[in-house]
Parts: structure tokens; sequence; C-alpha cells
């Protein structure tokens, strides 16, 4: 019994891509180019303080955030294939949340999205105090919250909304209610957070489904590999008249249903066995 549930397990597991010669050329061009990158943020701080005088300094920011990004996939060979844009309203901001199984999933969104969307996250306010970096990340705009309240996933009434006036304020805010990445096409337990937010702001949900980002760039790896990346927005999820419970049954149906377990094949809602199985943990007990 305990071999088959390995095995069926095992099925979904993410498996890393081959990283090649050419992956290794291009991890070791994006390292020698780490030094540099480094080496001019003091010069692009100093550019964001005088900008700050005129009130456009976190403009400036989040264009160099996107450049970097739209850098990285280049230089990485990631092909984003990127459907459901028509769903964004520019005049509307809202609560992005999306499945994450790696970094490359926070690179892909905010390079393909700028400049029509600028997202700002939700951070520890410890690493606010952190020299030039804290300073980037005030620029940017990104929500602090408490240590405490962190590390219980947002669930502070003050806290929630302290992070709804600022969305209330015009900002675009990125949650990933799994709150780590998973190291397995199988969903994590979806936290309330990004719902308690949305229905605290009035704001809609926007969801994505991120496809493909694993397998290229994987938990316990420093090294990229070139590849597809499907991301698939969908239409918004209203907060009217729901309560956060509703919302986030929806969030994981909607995220999770547009899911490929291969960037380029048939999202989960085609096969709904499969479906079932992998979001079997993240639903809530009957």
């Amino acid at each position: 019994m305990g071999e088959k549930r390995g095995r069926a397990a095992d099925a979904y597991a993410l498996r890393r891509q081959r990283l090649g010669v050419i992956g290794w050329a291009r991890n070791l061009m994006a390292y020698f180019f780490g030094p540099y990158i480094i080496g001019v943020s003091p010069l692009l701080l100093l550019t964001a303080l005088g900008l700050r005088l005129v009130g456009r300094h976190g403009q400036f920011l989040h264009w160099w955030i996107g450049l970097f990004c739209e850098w990285f996939i280049h230089v990485f060979a990631i092909d984003v294939r990127v459907a459901g844009l028509e769903h964004i309203d520019p005049d509307k901001n809202y609560v992005y949340v999306g499945n994450h199984r790696s970094w490359l999933d926070v690179v892909c969104l905010i390079g393909m999205l700028k400049p029509r969307v600028k997202l700002v996250f939700i951070i520890k306010e410890g690493l606010l105090k952190i020299p030039m970096f804290g300073m980037f990340m005030r620029g940017v705009g990104y929500i602090p919250v408490s240590r405490a309240t962190s590390k219980k996933k947002i669930n502070n009434r003050a806290q929630v909304d302290r992070a709804a006036e600022h969305v209330r304020a015009g900002k675009n805010v990125l949650i990933f209610p799994e709150g780590t990445r998973v190291p397995s096409h199988r969903f994590g337990k979806f936290r309330r957070g990004a719902a308690d937010i949305a229905c605290a702001a009035g704001v809609d949900v926007m969801a994505v489904s991120i496809s493909g980002t694993g397998p290229l760039f994987p938990r316990g790896t420093p090294f990229m590999r070139a590849g597809p990346v499907s991301l698939d927005f969908h239409p918004p999820i209203s907060v009217e008249n729901r309560t956060p419970d509703q919302v986030l049954v929806e969030m994981l149906d909607v995220v999770s249903g547009g899911y490929r377990l291969e960037a380029d094949g048939p999202p989960l809602r085609m096969t709904p066995e499969v479906w079932a199985e992998v979001t079997k943990a993240a639903r809530p007990r009957r």
C-alpha cells in the first residue's frame, strides 16, 4: 500500500529539465552579470531618490524591475505563452493570485505584464530596515506586515485592513495562496489571506494559472533551464456579496482548473480525474 502511494505521488512530482551545454553557458553569463547588476544598484537608488522630488521614483523602479525580468526571460530562453490578458481592465486594480512552483513565477508575471500592470508584494516589515534593499522596496511600494503576523499568513484583522487600504489606493498586489513553492504538480492548501484582503478592499480577484516554471527552476537548485511557460489569466472573480471562504473556493477551482501538467498541454479541467487527484489535499475537508 505504501509503495503504491509512493508511485502515485511520484507521478505528479516536478521533473527537472536537462541543463545541457547551452544551459550551462546561459547560467554562467547570468552569474557573470550578477556583480554588475549589484554594482549599479546604488546608482539606481540615487536616481530614484532624485526622481522622488518630482514623484516619479516608483514608476522608475517598476520600470527597472520589469526590464530586468524581461532580460532574464530572454537570457534563459524562456518561451512564455500568455492567454487571457483581455480579462485585465487597465482602469481597475486587482488582488492577483496564482499557484507557486518556482521563483520564475514572479519573473514571468512581472516581465509579461509590464508596463500594463505594476505588481507589488506583501513583505515582512523587518526587510525595510535592510540598507538600500529596504529603501528599494519602500520606493516600489511593497506592503509591509509585522513578522508575527506574517508567520500567521496574514490572518490578523488589523493587517488585513492595512493591506486592503493599499489595494483600495490603487495597488495591484500579488499573493501566492499556497504560501510557498510547491515541489509537485499537486496543489498545496490555499490560505485565506488573499480572499480576506480582496473582500476587505472590495476589489475583484485576478486568478492566473502558471504552468511549466517548476521543471525550469525548481527548489533546491540555483540553475535555470530553458523551456516553455504558460500564463493563463482568467475572468475576474467577484467578491461582491460573498464571504472570503466562498471566494477562496472559487480561487482554487479557477487556478487549478487552468493549470497544465505540461506548459503546452491541456488544462486540468479537461481531465477531471487528474484534476481531482492533484487538488485533493488542497480542498477543505467536509
